[in-house]
């Protein structure tokens, strides 16, 4: 068994030495959010298959015409995937600061108090 995984390690490090090892999953990174991106617009109360959506968009477009689907794709779907990639990136983008700032991949919100601020704030919108 310990040999099989000190082949692996070997050669994820000879994969990471590789040119192309960031490019790659880069590039699969993004394919795997455009996949996601498909599967949410498919998925949710009222199941629309792809053609449907495909319909949808191209009578919106074309047409200018609002259908019952057309409608809880742009107004309900859409927005809610875009947020959802939104916050994403922005906690992504949060998390990488704080552990620039910090110099440490383990570092929490605690560090510097935000979430007692959260909490805080969130108790302040409550009442």
């Amino acid at each position: 068994m310990r040999y099989g995984m000190d082949t692996a390690i070997k050669k994820l490090r000879l994969l990471k030495k590789s040119k192309y090892f960031y490019s790659l999953l880069f590039f699969s990174l993004i394919i795997v959010s455009l996949l996601a991106l498909v599967i949410s617009f498919t998925v949710g109360y009222y199941h629309m298959p792809l053609k449907n959506i495909y319909l949808a968009i191209n009578s919106y477009l074309k047409q200018g015409e609002l259908t019952s689907e057309s409608i809880i794709l742009f107004r309900v779907r859409l927005p809610r995937i875009i947020a959802a990639f939104l916050i994403g990136a922005a906690l992504s983008v949060s998390g990488s600061a704080y552990q620039g700032v910090f110099k440490n991949p383990l570092v929490s919100p605690d560090i510097l108090g935000v979430s007692a601020g959260a909490g805080f704030g969130a108790a302040w919108a409550i009442v």
